[in-house]
C-alpha cells in the first residue's frame, strides 16, 4: 500500500504538499462541524488521520514542504484563540503526525498484516498522541479554556488517536490500486452498503445494547473482504456514528446529561470497534497466508519439481493409507514399477537438459495411459511407480502393453533431436503381511528380471522369486526372530452354532519382521523344517496359549479351551507328549481344555498314530484340520480317536455359489456325526454361510464374521461369564437364549 510520486521535483511535491493541505482544512471544518461548542472538542480529530497517511506516502526527503503546508493551515485556522495557542497547537500536531509516521515505517506496522503489526500500530499511535498532547494542550490552555491541563492533555490523545486509528487505514486502502479494485466488485459494494445501512439503523437508535449489532456487517466485510474491506467498513462505521452523535441521535448521545461524558463513550467505542476488526482482519489474513504457505510447502514436499507428479514421499505415504487393511482382508494394490532402459546414454549425449524435456514427455506418456484414480508417481531420476488398485489380470496386462508400445514411439525435444526410450516394468501385488517397502523390494526384483531377460519387457514378481529371495535369509531371521521375541500369537474365536457358547479359540502365530513387516505364518513356516525350528516354534506356541488361558481364568473364573496346531515333523519328535505334559503341568491347565489339531497329511505313518493316541491318553483333545485338502485314509478315522473335524475354508467360500460343495459339506457333516465327530466350518465370513451351515447342522463355526485373530486381551472381551461369545451383536444363524 504505497502511494509513490512519479517524479521527484521539489513541484511535484509542493503539489502534493497544497493536496493534503486542503485535505487537512476540510477535516479541520468537518471536526469543527462535529464539534458541541459548548464542551471540549470533537469526538476525534481526522487531520491527524491524513497527515500521518500522507508522510507514510511520501518519501521522507519531501516532508519538509509536506509539514510546512499542514502548519500553515493549523497555524491559520487555529489563530482566533491567540497566537501562542496557535504555535502551541500548532507544534502538538505536527509531533503527533511526525512521530506516528516515524515509528510506524520503523515497526514496518504501516502495512497492517497481521496482529503484531495491529499491536505495534497502536503503540506507535499512542505514543504519538501523548507527546503530541502534552506540547498541544498547553495552546489549549493559554485560549483561556476552562478546562484542566490534564483533561486537556487526555481528550487530545483521545480525539487524534480515534481519528489515526479510523482515517490512516482507509487511506492506505484507497491510495493501492490493488485493493481499491478488489473493493469495486459487486460483492464488496454490497458489503459496504450494508456496513453503512446497518449502522445507521442501530446508531440512531436510543437502545444501547443494539450498538453493538454493527460488529455483524463489519465481521462480515473482514471475512469476505479482509484487511481492505474492514478498514473502509470501519471508517464508514464511525464517520455515521460520529455524525449521528453530533446531531444527537443514538442510544451514546442519550446516555448522559453531560456531553463530556457521552464523548468519551463515543471514543472509546469507537476505538474499541476499530481495534476488533482490524485485529479480526489481521488474524484472519495471517491464518490464509500460513495454510497457504504450508499448503504450497506440502504440495513441494510430495511433488516433483521438474514433472508435477507425486514423489517418494508422497508414494509412501499413500502406500501406508492403502496398505491399512485395519484388520480387515489384504487389500488388492498391483505396484508397476516402471524404469527407463540406458536413460543415461541420452544425458550423456545431448546433456541433462535434453534428459528432463525427455522425462517430462514419459510422465505425459505414462499418465495417457492410466486409469482415473489410479497413482502416477515419479521415484527417482529415471523411475516410475504406478499404483493400481483392484485391478486384475486382464487390466494389468493391457496396462503394460500400452505402456510399453507407447514407449517405443520416438520422443522429440526442443533440440529437434529424437529419441526412443525403452522401459523396462517389475509387477508386484500384496500378500498378508506386506508393506511399502516390501512390495517396492518386489517390484524392483521382477523389474531387473524384465532386464535380464533383454529389456522393454514386463515381469510379475512370483512365488519362485520370493523364495529365492527369502529361502537364505528367512531361516536365520526367523531363529533371531524367536529370541528376540518378535513372534506372538493371535487367538480367533470358534462357536458353538447351537448355544452361542465358545468352543474354543485357535492359537495363530504371527511374527513382526523388523524389515519385512506383519507376517502371516504361511510366509515363514515353510522355512522352520529344515532348520529344526518347527518343534521350537511349536512350544513357543503352546506356552503361549496356555499362559494367555490361564491369565483368563483367573478374570473369568473358567479356562477357555484352546487349539494349537500340530505338524508332520513334531508328531514325529518322541518328545512330543512329555513336552505337552510339561507344558500342561507348568500352568495348572486341565488337559480337556486343550485341542491340538493335525493336517490329513500329516498322519502318513504308524509312529504318528501312536503319538496321537499317546495324545489322546494324556486327556487333550484330536482334531482333523484343513479337511478336504489332502489325502488321508478313512482307517484313519477309525484308529484315532478324533472328535472334531475342521472343514478346509476354500470348501466353505464357495458356499452359495456352487451347489457341489453344498453337497460336499453337508456328505462331511453327515459321515463325521454319524462316526460322533463333530464338525467345525473354517473361514465363514459372510452371515448367509451362517446360515447354511446352521441349516445342514455343522455344529461350530469360526472365521472373519463372528471376529477376526485378536490379541489375548481383546479376546477374553468377547466372553460372557457364562460362557457365550460375541459382544451383544446376534449374528444370523448364531442362537441365543434367554
Amino acid at each position: 500500500m504505497r502511494w509513490r510520486e512519479r517524479g521527484s521535483s521539489w513541484w511535484s511535491a509542493c503539489w502534493r504538499a497544497l493536496v493534503v493541505g486542503v485535505l487537512y482544512y476540510v477535516a479541520y471544518r468537518y471536526a469543527v462541524f462535529l464539534r458541541d461548542p459548548d464542551h471540549l472538542g470533537a469526538s476525534f480529530w481526522p487531520g491527524a488521520g491524513i497527515v500521518v497517511t500522507a508522510l507514510l506516502l511520501t518519501r521522507r526527503s519531501h516532508w519538509p514542504a509536506l509539514l510546512a503546508t499542514v502548519a500553515a493551515v493549523q497555524f491559520g485556522s487555529a489563530l482566533s484563540g491567540g497566537v501562542e495557542a496557535a504555535i502551541w497547537t500548532t507544534a502538538g500536531n505536527l509531533l503527533v503526525a511526525v512521530t506516528a509516521a516515524w515509528l510506524l515505517q520503523r515497526w514496518r506496522a504501516d502495512r497492517l498484516v497481521d496482529i503484531t503489526a495491529i499491536m505495534r500500530f497502536v503503540v506507535a499511535v499512542v505514543a504519538a498522541t501523548v507527546l503530541g498532547g502534552v506540547v498541544g494542550a498547553v495552546g489549549i490552555l493559554s485560549a483561556g479554556t476552562p478546562f484542566s491541563y490534564w483533561l486537556l492533555v487526555a481528550q487530545w490523545i483521545a480525539g487524534d488517536s480515534v481519528g489515526i486509528l479510523t482515517m490512516t487505514p482507509a487511506l492506505l486502502v484507497l491510495a493501492d490500486a490493488r485493493a481499491r479494485r478488489r473493493l469495486f466488485r459487486v460483492e464488496a459494494l454490497a458489503i459496504l452498503v450494508a456496513v453503512a445501512v446497518v449502522a445507521g439503523v442501530v446508531f440512531g437508535t436510543d437502545t444501547g445494547p443494539m450498538l453493538y449489532l454493527a460488529l455483524l456487517p463489519l465481521v462480515v466485510a473482514a471475512l469476505r473482504l479482509g484487511m481492505p474491506g474492514a478498514a473502509i467498513a470501519t471508517f464508514l462505521a464511525a464517520q455515521i456514528l460520529n455524525f449521528l452523535h453530533a446531531a444527537g441521535y443514538g442510544a451514546i448521545a442519550s446516555f448522559a446529561q453531560d456531553g463530556d461524558d457521552a464523548r468519551w463513550q463515543v471514543q472509546l467505542f469507537l476505538a474499541t470497534v476499530t481495534l476488533a476488526t482490524l485485529g479480526f482482519a489481521a488474524l484472519l489474513d495471517e491464518l490464509s497466508s500460513r495454510d497457504e504457505v504450508e499448503r504450497v510447502l506440502k504440495h513441494q514436499a510430495h511433488h516433483d519439481v521438474l514433472t508435477g507428479l507425486p514423489n517418494r514421499a508422497a508414494l509412501a505415504s499413500h502406500l501406508e493409507q492403502v496398505l491399512d487393511g485395519s484388520g480387515g482382508p489384504v487389500p488388492d494394490v498391483r505396484l508397476l514399477l516402471c524404469d527407463l532402459d540406458d536413460f543415461k546414454e541420452i544425458n550423456d549425449r545431448l546433456g541433462h537438459h535434453a534428459g528432463d524435456e525427455a522425462l517430462v514427455a514419459v510422465a505425459e506418456r505414462l499418465r495417457s495411459c492410466i486409469r482415473p484414480g489410479d497413482v502416477l508417481v515419479r521415484l527417482s531420476g529415471d523411475e516410475f511407480v504406478i499404483v493400481l488398485e483392484g485391478a486384475d489380470e486382464q487390466v494389468v496386462d493391457a496396462l503394460t502393453d500400452r505402456l510399453l508400445a507407447r514407449m517405443r514411439d520416438p520422443i522429440t525435444i526442443d533440440a529437434g533431436e529424437q529419441v526412443t526410450v525403452g522401459m523396462s516394468i517389475g509387477i508386484a501385488r500384496t500378500t498378508p503381511g506386506h508393506d511399502a517397502q516390501t512390495l517396492l523390494r518386489e517390484a524392483d526384483a521382477a523389474m531387473y528380471r524384465a532386464k535380464e531377460r533383454g529389456r522393454g519387457a514386463a515381469e510379475r514378481f512370483d512365488d519362485r522369486m520370493r523364495a529365492a529371495r527369502e529361502g537364505l535369509a528367512l531361516p536365520q531371521e526367523l531363529r533371531d526372530g524367536l529370541a528376540r521375541d518378535e513372534l506372538f500369537v493371535r487367538f480367533q474365536p470358534a462357536v458353538d452354532l447351537a448355544s452361542g457358547h465358545l468352543f474354543a479359540f485357535e492359537s495363530l502365530v504371527r511374527w513382526q519382521h523388523p524389515t519385512r513387516g506383519l507376517l502371516p505364518p504361511e510366509r515363514f513356516l515353510s522355512v522352520t523344517g529344515s532348520t529344526g525350528l518347527r518343534g521350537e516354534l511349536f512350544t513357543y506356541v503352546l506356552q503361549r496359549s496356555l499362559d494367555a488361558q490361564h491369565r483368563w481364568a483367573t478374570h473369568l473364573g473358567f479356562h477357555p479351551p484352546v487349539s494349537v496346531n500340530l505338524s508332520a515333523r513334531e508328531l514325529a519328535d518322541p518328545g512330543l507328549v512329555s513336552a505337552v505334559a510339561v507344558a500342561l503341568t507348568r500352568t495348572g491347565t486341565s488337559p480337556d481344555t486343550l485341542w491340538l489339531e493335525v493336517t490329513e497329511g500329516a498322519v502318513a505313518d504308524r509312529h504318528a498314530l501312536g503319538t496321537l493316541a499317546d495324545l489322546h491318553d494324556l486327556g487333550v483333545h484330536l482334531a482333523i484340520d484343513d479337511f478336504g485338502t489332502g489325502r488321508s485314509s478313512m482307517t484313519h478315522w477309525a484308529e484315532v480317536p478324533w472328535e472334531l473335524v475342521k472343514i478346509d475354508r476354500d470348501i466353505i467360500a464357495r458356499l452359495g455359489d456352487d451347489p457341489s460343495h453344498e453337497r460336499l459339506v453337508r456328505a462331511v457333516i453327515l459321515m463325521a456325526h454319524s462316526l460322533g465327530i463333530r464338525t467345525l466350518a473354517k473361514g465363514v465370513e459372510t452371515p448367509e454361510q451362517l446360515v447354511a451351515l446352521r441349516s445342514m447342522e455343522c455344529d461350530i463355526a469360526q472365521g472373519w464374521v463372528i471376529s477376526a485373530p485378536l490379541d489375548a486381551h481383546d479376546a477374553a472381551i468377547g466372553l460372557t461369564p457364562d460362557g457365550r461369545y460375541g459382544s451383544g451383536v446376534e449374528l444370523p444363524g448364531l442362537a441365543t437364549e434367554g
